[in-house]
């Protein structure tokens, strides 16, 4: 509605405004305004509407008139825009006066429309290049070059104001006229001050609109406020409307909130609302583990130490209510791996895992592991399984060689206890010795102590010489070759 009322009081004034610029430019420019406004009310208000607005604009068009031409006319401001002599004589003269006429200047008692004032002004350019020759002789004469150069300035200037004014009026009309009218074709209409807001706000209007367009022809109702706030967040619009109309199309609960949030969340993310419209209505196959990670298999072992290698698939599908926020691709893989990993070393044999791989598959998806998540888990098959390494016989081989070092290292510390007890033995030997040598050494020293003293004679001497003389003998005798 209020685009109507602008488009035609625009008429209404640029009728008023014909006034006091002669000619049908403006007449024209305002009547294609009322004419919009009438088919604006056709397409959004039906026959009955449009009926009226027809109406409206017709009293007001005559309300306009009347004043323009019945009133005006007959105040002090009006009379000097208007013509209250009549006129006498012809617009063509006699043909007798046809040749006396060519080449003279007549004043026009009215003002000329602007068709006639660009003749005049092209006219007089055309006398100044004229003017140039005659002017340079012989004999040079100036006079008329200058006389020639300042009536087309005047002439010239006169089209200036007027051209520059309905030259900016027309590139503001055609350059919001065709995506108003494709917008208004399309029974998707936005108004002419919607489209100069944008504009001067730096919002593509055309995208805007085409999204409202498609949205509209889709049975979506949105206004290019909703379609510009998202634009002006950073959103993608013509994603969201897309999305929304593949929701529409497969019966998926979605409205425009929503698709917007979804598109924010994923911005930066190499995702976007489309795809996750389309993986709602078409599930999509996460391989498990990501080949991108460089790893082709998920490892595990079982109770028996064999390793097994699983190669799984995970077909998710979107969760739309809980995709902002939600848990994406690498969660759901993370928890898949950790869920066949459980299972396999649960097993109590390898073999169990081959006779029914079905069985990772079935606990896995008893866990519930898409909850927190994006994404609706609809199952987990198995693509591939492996037998790997007999991982409990590496690692008792590797704990028997543990072992071994162990008691290896436990035998170097007794061994090195042993020398060192060897050494302080001997230690204690050579000190034993040397307390002998020593005890030995004051022998000499007491027997003189004991001959000075009485205590010993000299036959108790010799006595104890003869005995150490047959204690040699004898080791002698034993100990033929002196070992001892």
């Amino acid at each position: 509605m209020t685009t109507i009322l602008l488009l035609f009081v625009l008429g209404i004034v640029l009728l008023a405004l014909d006034l006091f610029l002669p000619g049908i430019i403006l007449s024209a420019c305002g009547t294609l305004a009322m004419l919009a406004g009438t088919a604006q009310a056709f397409a959004l208000y039906g026959v009955g509407g449009g009926l009226l607005a027809f109406v409206t604009g017709a009293v007001l068009l005559t309300v306009a008139m009347y004043i323009e031409y019945g009133l005006l006319p007959k105040t002090r401001f009006g009379k000097k825009f208007f013509l209250h002599a009549e006129v006498q004589g012809t617009s063509q003269a006699p043909a007798a006066e046809t040749a006396a006429l060519t080449g003279r200047e007549g004043i026009a008692l009215t003002p000329l429309m602007p068709v006639f004032n660009i003749l005049d002004a092209v006219i007089a350019v055309f006398n100044t290049v004229k003017a140039i020759p005659e002017s340079l002789g012989p004999p040079p004469d100036p006079t008329k070059l200058v006389s020639a150069i300042v009536e087309m300035t005047k002439k010239v200037s006169k089209l200036l104001i007027v051209g520059v004014f309905v030259l900016v009026l027309a590139a503001i009309i055609f350059s919001f006229f065709s995506v108003w009218l494709r917008a208004l074709l399309a029974g998707a209409p936005v108004s002419m001050f919607n489209l100069l807001a944008m504009r001067l706000r730096q919002v593509p209007y055309s995208v805007m609109v085409d999204a409202r367009i498609r949205a509209t022809k889709a049975g979506i109702k949105l206004s290019i406020d909703e379609i510009e706030a998202q634009y002006l967040a950073g959103g993608n619009v013509l994603a969201c409307v897309h999305a929304l109309i593949a929701a529409q199309k497969a019966g998926i609960a979605l409205d425009w909130q929503r698709a917007c949030a979804i598109d924010l969340a994923t911005k930066g993310s190499g995702k976007s609302v489309e795809e996750a419209v389309r993986t709602s209505v078409d599930p999509k196959v996460i391989d498990c583990p990501n080949p991108e990670s460089g790893r082709t298999t998920i490892d595990g072992v079982a109770k028996d130490g064999i390793q097994v290698k699983v190669k799984a698939r995970v077909t998710v599908r979107t969760h739309l209510d809980r995709f902002v926020g939600g848990a994406k691709e690498e969660t759901i893989i993370a928890r898949v791996g950790e869920g066949i990993v459980s299972t396999i070393g649960s097993s109590e044999s390898y073999k169990v895992v081959l006779e029914s791989p079905d069985s990772i598959s079935k606990t896995v998806l008893a866990r519930g592991l898409d909850v927190g998540s994006a994404f609706e888990i609809l199952s987990i098959d198995i693509a591939d399984v492996d037998v790997g390494e007999n991982v409990g016989a590496k690692l008792q081989e590797a704990q028997a060689e543990a072992n071994k070092s162990i008691a290896q290292a436990q035998a170097e510390i007794r061994r090195a206890a042993a020398v060192a007890v060897e050494q302080e033995m001997k230690a204690r030997v050579q000190e034993m010795q040397a307390k002998v040598v020593e005890a030995q050494a004051q022998v000499p020293l007491a027997m003189a102590e004991a001959f000075r003293s009485g205590r010993l004679g000299v036959m108790d001497y010799f006595r104890m010489e003869n005995v150490q003389a047959d204690t040699a003998m004898r080791s002698s005798i034993a100990h033929p070759e002196g070992k001892k």
